[in-house]
Parts: structure tokens; C-alpha cells; sequence
């Protein structure tokens, strides 16, 4: 294996403004101790288990991927290794299986990696005019967050900032938000990235929320910024066959055909122990992609404070591929309707496709 022309691709890499992910396969400590600027550490055995902080489908990758093999070793050795044979299983997977373009595989020695960093350095471009190699644990983040609620955060943070710039006894810097049903979190890591310091980030899953734990280091979030908390989500269960019974917008109906006393009494103890998560008993975030329970609809309106927003949504009628099911897909319209009264102003509402054809909609609103 030739150093030199390793080497190359990450001239090439850089050269270009690093506009693709290199992931580092290496152990963690050894990417610690040094490491390529702008690259993302996933060590190869917890690759499986991390698919979800690779860039969304379809973009490009590339990886710096260890082998062991001596300094004599020729091409015909690298390619008669099983290691080497790996990365090419590795490869074809994710361009057949996930559709990733995958530009380039680096290997790199793991016997003679200070040779490989010392050589980055010394044959540096001059027209490369940065520093190549950095120690620390920090990586590149190469996921992104739902596009609606990119497009939508600076104006969220605009508003909250000056709303609570009026308020002497709030800290500006100190509002609260609630990422629902956040799954493997990349948007409640997302909102933590923004500066919202107070993220609670709730599922039922606890292995997912651990993988939102243990990503926090990882991309120099501070812990104390998220909070995971398991919580069962849907107390009450819907009968496909009454789907109207879950459509009140008040918790406090006693009409019968809406929730039996026991149902009320379940979805109330779940409004509280939301509630209980904030200093401030309310939100002035709250977040939910691609998921539906129509019960949490008026609970999600009854934890927003005044002035607050929520960002919501999901997949919709007619059902072109997953959810199937009529109790995970919103109605023509009905997100809008849902949030048309006297507490909520509608900031933007569309109705859309993804990239894969599924209709899905989309609500951000303001609590008066």
C-alpha cells in the first residue's frame, strides 16, 4: 500500500471544501489522540448501530478505514486481506442498499498511523493553507435535522428571543423545548445545536434514547442540554373502528363519545407529567415528525406557553408506501383545522411530497 497516493485522496478531499462526509472507522482514542480536520468519528463495530448519523440517502460519503498490514506489503497483499475485503462488502451495501455514492475508501495502517499523520503534514499543499490534523473527540455532524424545521428556526429563535428579552425576570437565553416521539433524536439534537439549552427529548424507546445520550459528546453538545425521558406516549388506545373518538380538542369533555372517564384520567396524567418536565410547566418549542396520535394533539396545544410555537409533521392521506394504517395518517386538512381557534396564529401550513412521493404535512403556529 502506497501512503503517498492515500495521502492524495484527502488532499482531494479537502481541496474540494470537504463537501461530502469522511467518516473515520477508527476506535475512538485513536481518533482522540489525532485525527483529519472536519471528520466524523464512527468506529467500524458500532457502524450498524449508528446508520443514523450518516448524511441522509443518496448524498456522498467517503471513509478512512483501518487495515493492518506490514510496510512491505504490495497491492496484491492489501487486496488479500480480509479487512480490505470488508470494506468493499461495506461499500457495495450502502451504494446498493442505501443508496449512498460512496467517493473514495482512505486505508490506513493501523500499525504505522503516526507515519500516515506525520506525512499528511509534512507533504501539505501550500495552497492548502489550514491545519490538516486535530486531537479531541468532537466530530463533524453529517446528519440533518427535518427540513421544515430548518426552515423554520430562525424565525422561532427570533421571535422567542425577543419575547423573552421583554420579560426581566426570564434569562433571553432560557426557554424550554420538547422534541415528542423524538426517536433516535436527530432533531432534538438539531434544536440543542441551535443554543436551546433545555431540551427534553421524550420516546418509549430507551435504546434510542441512549443513542441520543451518547451521541451528545460526540458532537460537543453540552449534557446538560438534553434531557431523554421515557415516557409511554399513547395511554389510550384507538379502535380503528371509532377513529372519531379521539377528536376532541379538550381534555376536560365529558361527552362519552369522545373518551370514557378512565381515558381521561390517562391522557390527563400524561398532560402532567409533560408538564412536570419544565420549570416553567410548559414549552415554547414543540416538536413531532412523522408521527401521529390524535390524542396528543390537544395535550400538544395545552403545554405550549403563550408566545410559544409548535412545528409539527407527518404523513397523510393517501397512503403511498409506510404508515399504511389510518390511525398514523392525518386527513386532508386536518393539522390546519386542528389548530384554527382563538389560541393559535398559522405561520405557514402546506400540504407536500417527499422526496419518495409521500404526502405529508406540515403546520408551524404561534400560541397567542
Amino acid at each position: 500500500m502506497n501512503i503517498k497516493d492515500e495521502i492524495q485522496k484527502i488532499f482531494n478531499w479537502i481541496e474540494n471544501q470537504c463537501q461530502y462526509g469522511l467518516i473515520d472507522l477508527r476506535t475512538k482514542e485513536e481518533f482522540q489522540r489525532q485525527h483529519i480536520i472536519n471528520t466524523t468519528n464512527i468506529p467500524l463495530d458500532q457502524l450498524p448501530q449508528r446508520i443514523f448519523e450518516l448524511p441522509p440517502r443518496g448524498n456522498k460519503i467517503s471513509f478512512l478505514y483501518p487495515i493492518n498490514i506490514d510496510d512491505s506489503g504490495t497491492i496484491t497483499d492489501l487486496c488479500e486481506l480480509e479487512s480490505y475485503k470488508q470494506s468493499i462488502e461495506l461499500r457495495d451495501t450502502l451504494i446498493n442498499r442505501s443508496g449512498y455514492l460512496v467517493e473514495f475508501i482512505c486505508y490506513i495502517d493501523q500499525n504505522t498511523q503516526d507515519i500516515f499523520f506525520a506525512s499528511l503534514i509534512n507533504d501539505n499543499n501550500k495552497d492548502i493553507d489550514r491545519t490538516l490534523v486535530e486531537s479531541g473527540s468532537v466530530s463533524r455532524l453529517l446528519w440533518k435535522a427535518c427540513s421544515f424545521l430548518e426552515s423554520s428556526i430562525d424565525l422561532i429563535d427570533t421571535q422567542l428571543l425577543k419575547q423573552l428579552q421583554q420579560q426581566p425576570e426570564q434569562k433571553p437565553s432560557i426557554y424550554y423545548s420538547l422534541d415528542l416521539a423524538c426517536g433516535s433524536g436527530r432533531d432534538a439534537l438539531f434544536i440543542a445545536k441551535r443554543g436551546h439549552s433545555n431540551v427534553i427529548a421524550v420516546d418509549h424507546d430507551p435504546i434510542l434514547l441512549k443513542k441520543i445520550s451518547d451521541a451528545l459528546p460526540r458532537y460537543g453538545i453540552p449534557e446538560e442540554s438534553v434531557r431523554c425521558v421515557q415516557l409511554d406516549l399513547e395511554p389510550v388506545y384507538i379502535d380503528p373502528a371509532h377513529l372519531d373518538r379521539d377528536h376532541s380538542n379538550r381534555l376536560e369533555t365529558n361527552d362519552p363519545l369522545k373518551y370514557t372517564a378512565d381515558e381521561l384520567n390517562k391522557l390527563k396524567s400524561l398532560l402532567a407529567q409533560l408538564r412536570a418536565l419544565s420549570p416553567v410547566n410548559g414549552y415554547h418549542l414543540v416538536h413531532v415528525a412523522r408521527y401521529l396520535y390524535r390524542p396528543l394533539l390537544p395535550i400538544i396545544a395545552e403545554l405550549i406557553v403563550p408566545g410559544g410555537f409548535v412545528v409539527f409533521h407527518t404523513f397523510m392521506h393517501p397512503s403511498k408506501g409506510k404508515p399504511k394504517r389510518p390511525r398514523y395518517l392525518l386527513n386532508y386538512n386536518e393539522l390546519k383545522e386542528r389548530f384554527t381557534n382563538s389560541l393559535f396564529d398559522i405561520i405557514e401550513y402546506q400540504e407536500t411530497l417527499l422526496e419518495d412521493n409521500r404526502p405529508i404535512q406540515f403546520l408551524l403556529a404561534r400560541k397567542q
